[in-house]
Order: structure tokens, then C-alpha cells, then sequence
């Protein structure tokens, strides 16, 4: 499996899938579904099936403690993550804080992880709710077109206004900032309104929005994804609606992701400085 460190190449800093979405309440349960379907992507790209998403022990051990694999077990472990009322009950509709390691072999004594993946959700009070899967050098991403089927998978299963595949330096251009460009992009039609075609990125509608696939996933390919979203007047994704009209995804996957290896240039021979 190409891990990140040779999608990127040069540009191999941390790398992150970021998605958010406002004032959509959910219960401990609904996210502890969405957690167990998230679980079992992570592991599935791992073909020895000892992966497993961990928090690291606090009884002095420091021992990894897998995340329960059942929704019985998450939905405890999210209801005592989460709001509580004040007579210590948990609030119907509350954030739910929950992180998690994913590490390839919790056997391992060497406790190295792959990704830390972050989830702050179930406010419906117009606030922010997201999910962060940060990605190290040894995630088994894959080329983009394999990377570009979990990432829809993430969508799909959290349905989020936006989901961004973006990496540290990308954050140290003023190009594209607000407008949703990323290597991988998904923008809800709902919250935002139509997707245009644009020069700089392969673009493949995905349910009640479209797939954004950067060209050139290096930051000069990403900041002429930012420049033509611009000009095509897309709206910015700070502006997300504050309450959400959750988007709804097909079975499956869209045609011509296959394909995307032959259409995007990635990998070390890119030059990963910053556009002047």
C-alpha cells in the first residue's frame, strides 16, 4: 500500500482529513454508529486485520485500550464523553468529545500510531461540530485514486458541509484560503450551492454534492485549485449555513475514480515549493 509519506513526497508534513458541519444535534448513540462504521474503514486498509483505533492506558501501564467494537460499547463510551445535565445525566443533544489513536498492531510495544483521529460532535446550536483524521507518514493511504474512495467513505459516513484533504504547508499560502480547495475536496450542494467545473481539479459529483480531485497535489497545484475556485465565484465554506440539512449519499461509489491516477500528477518528482 503507498503510504502518505510517497503520495506527498517533499511535501510530506502532516497531512489531514478535516471535515465540519453546524448545528446538527445527535445523540451518543448516533455518533457511536457512525464511529463504528468509521472503525472499520480504518481497519480494512490493512490487510493483516490487527489494526485498531486505541486511547493509551492511565492506570501506569500506558498500555493501548482498543476502542469497543461493538455499538453497545462505543455508544458507553461516547455517552461518557459527552454534555452532561446538572443532575448528571447526559444531555439528549450535546458535544461528544472523543480521540482516538489508530495503530497497526496495538501488540506492538513500540506503540507507533498512524493517525490520531479527533471527533467533536452533536451541538445543535449552530456551532461547529468536526471530525480530523491526522495521517502519518506510514498511513496506508494509498495513490489518489484509492485514497479518493475512503475519503468518501469518511464523508459519506459523517456527512459533513465539507470534507478538505489538505497537509500543514498548505496552510502557509494566502491562496485558497475560505474557498475549499484541498488535494481532496467534498462541498455540500445544500450549504453551498452548485460546484463549478474548474481547470485545476477533476471534479465528480457524489451524492448532494461534488468531489474535488487537485490536479497537481503539490502547493502549486493547490493554490491554482484556490485561484480558479475564486474566480468561479464559489462560496466560501466559512459561510456554511449554521444549521445543517444533512446530505444524502447513493450506495457505492461514483465512476472514473479508477481513473484518477492517470489524471492527477503526485508523488516525489513534484516540486513542493511555495508558488510565487
Amino acid at each position: 500500500m503507498t503510504v502518505a509519506s510517497e503520495v506527498f513526497g517533499p511535501e510530506h508534513e502532516q497531512v489531514t482529513l478535516y471535515m465540519s458541519w453546524k448545528g446538527r444535534g445527535e445523540t451518543p448513540a448516533g455518533i457511536a454508529g457512525r464511529l463504528l462504521q468509521t472503525m472499520h474503514i480504518l481497519a480494512n486498509l490493512y490487510p493483516h486485520g490487527k489494526a485498531a483505533l486505541c486511547t493509551l492506558g492511565r492506570d501506569g501501564t500506558g498500555g493501548p485500550h482498543r476502542l469497543p467494537g461493538d455499538l453497545e460499547g462505543l455508544t458507553a463510551l461516547a455517552a461518557g464523553k459527552s454534555n452532561k445535565n446538572p443532575d448528571g445525566t447526559v444531555r439528549e443533544q450535546g458535544r461528544t468529545s472523543i480521540v482516538a489513536l489508530l495503530l497497526p498492531d496495538p501488540e506492538d510495544a513500540a506503540l507507533k500510531s498512524d493517525a490520531m483521529l479527533s471527533v467533536l460532535a452533536g451541538t445543535p446550536l449552530g456551532l461547529n461540530n468536526k471530525v480530523s483524521l491526522q495521517l502519518e507518514d506510514n498511513f496506508p493511504m494509498g495513490p489518489p485514486s484509492r485514497a479518493s474512495h475512503w475519503f468518501l467513505d469518511f464523508v459519506r459516513i459523517w456527512q459533513p458541509q465539507y470534507a478538505l484533504l489538505k497537509t500543514t504547508l498548505t496552510n502557509s499560502t494566502d491562496f485558497g484560503i475560505g474557498t475549499g480547495a484541498a488535494y481532496l475536496s467534498w462541498v455540500s450542494f445544500k450549504a453551498f450551492g452548485p460546484a463549478p467545473e474548474v481547470a485545476s481539479a477533476v471534479r465528480v459529483p457524489f451524492g448532494d454534492g461534488a468531489l474535488y480531485v487537485a490536479r497537481e497535489w503539490s502547493l502549486n497545484g493547490f493554490a491554482a485549485l484556490g485561484r480558479d475556485l475564486s474566480a468561479a465565484g464559489c462560496a466560501r465554506i466559512l459561510d456554511a449555513p449554521k444549521f445543517q440539512d444533512p446530505p444524502a449519499f447513493p450506495d457505492g461509489y461514483p465512476a472514473g475514480l479508477d481513473r484518477l491516477d492517470d489524471l492527477v500528477s503526485w508523488g516525489s518528482e513534484l516540486d513542493a515549493e511555495l508558488p510565487r
